[in-house]
């Protein structure tokens, strides 16, 4: 009109254009809400967010999501965009299946492994619901949460093993009560015995003869003998509670040959009949505890086996690779009640008649069940035909052989 350009002189277009152009900016204002801050939002929020963000439609398909989602999801975004959620991430059927059954906002979580590493995520779904109440898409927010994962799984490995000390001390306090009068009464009687011989024989040296010497020495002897043995139990007994040792194979051959210079006070001059296997299969636990288990099981046996005393070592091999030793004896036998409580805290039957102070069994029990293990005895109480008492270890061959600390 200024410039004298129109198709029709003389007449005035710009009314028509205005009127054309406010009808336009009518749409764009209450259709895309051109002048509201979602795309502010949009652009300067829900793109730098570290969580992930995905919108579906009524039908499922990705029609919107920020740069963390496509990071977490190790794909292209053009190649999400507009595709149906399943076509996109197959492996969570069970996930996709549950968001469209639910009309409610809902949680989960999952896991990915990349590479070798595990990546843990908390995902929530809110549905998206129109102004008639239907479900228009879904809002899926994914959010990373390996560290607090892998914190929390450090605060429950410190907790067991919190937890696992907290038993042992319990287990000690209790074989403490269980033993200390026994054990006391014990090294008051030996060490009682040794004060009075001593004085007897300094008192009466001049009038006693050789051979009354001789009888007091060896009672002093017997009772100082007696005393190493419990204080040695003791501090093994210690020594099995406070160590860790690293489980190997062990060979059992030698050591069970070996027991004779262990065993040579109860052994010598003793008409012993002793049978062992053919074969010594390896077990996996540690050398020095396992003598003292063959040291137990093996004396046990010479002292309450029959006279003379028989004395059978044997081996069983069990499945799943598991060894299981023992030790047979000609003694009477025990009830299924005695037999019971044999293994119990320090417990001793018939005190009036069975020597030791009751922390021999208690010792192979801590050492077999520390090392993974089980212990047992199997007796029908018929005299003669003895007791049998055995212990099972994890052979080298076993399946399931774990070989940590222990």
């Amino acid at each position: 009109y200024v410039f004298h350009v129109n198709p029709i002189p003389g007449f005035d277009w710009t009314p028509f254009l205005f009127l054309i152009s406010d009808f336009l900016m009518a749409i764009n204002i209450l259709r895309f809400k051109a002048f509201d801050l979602v795309p502010f939002a949009r652009n300067k929020l829900i793109d730098i967010m570290p969580d992930g963000i995905m919108i579906t439609d009524s039908s499922g398909r990705i029609i919107d999501l920020n740069p963390a989602l496509v990071a977490f999801s190790g794909k292209i975004e053009s190649e999400m965009i507009g595709k149906k959620i399943e076509e996109v991430f197959p492996a969570r059927q069970n996930f996709i299946d549950e968001m469209k059954e639910k009309h409610d906002r809902f949680d989960c979580s999952f896991s990915k492994n990349t590479e070798g590493a595990d990546s843990f995520f908390d995902v929530s779904v809110t549905p998206l619901h129109s102004n008639t109440g239907t479900v228009d898409g879904h809002l899926i927010q994914v959010k990373e949460v390996t560290r607090r994962v892998e914190a929390e799984r450090q605060i429950q490995d410190a907790n067991r093993h919190l937890m696992a000390e907290i038993q042992e001390k319990e287990k000690l306090i209790a074989d403490l009560n269980a033993f200390s009068h026994m054990v006391a009464h014990d090294l008051k009687n030996m060490l009682g015995a040794i004060v009075a011989a001593s004085e007897l024989l300094d008192s009466s040296l001049d009038v006693l003869t050789r051979n009354d010497q001789k009888e007091i020495i060896g009672l002093i002897h017997q009772a100082a003998n007696k005393t190493i043995y419990v204080t040695q139990e003791l501090l093994t007994l210690a020594s099995v509670r406070e160590q860790d040792v690293k489980a190997v194979p062990v060979d059992m051959g030698p050591i069970v040959m070996n027991l004779r210079n262990r065993l040579g006070d109860l052994i010598d001059g003793k008409p012993i009949e002793f049978i062992y296997p053919s074969e010594w299969p390896q077990v996996i636990g540690y050398g020095q505890w396992l003598e003292e288990v063959w040291v137990n099981y093996v004396s046990n046996a010479i002292k309450y086996g029959g006279d003379p005393p028989r004395v059978e070592i044997g081996v069983d091999l069990l499945p799943d690779g598991l060894v299981k030793y023992w030790v047979q004896d000609n003694g009477k036998g025990l009830s299924p009640k005695e037999a019971e409580l044999l293994f119990s805290q320090f417990s001793r039957l018939e005190p009036q008649r069975v020597e030791g102070n009751g922390l021999g069994l208690s010792i192979v029990k801590r050492i077999i069940e520390k090392l993974k293990g089980t212990v047992g005895i199997e007796s029908s109480g018929k005299a003669g035909q003895g007791s049998k008492f055995f212990f099972i270890l994890p052979g080298v061959e076993c399946p399931n052989l774990d070989k940590n600390n222990v």
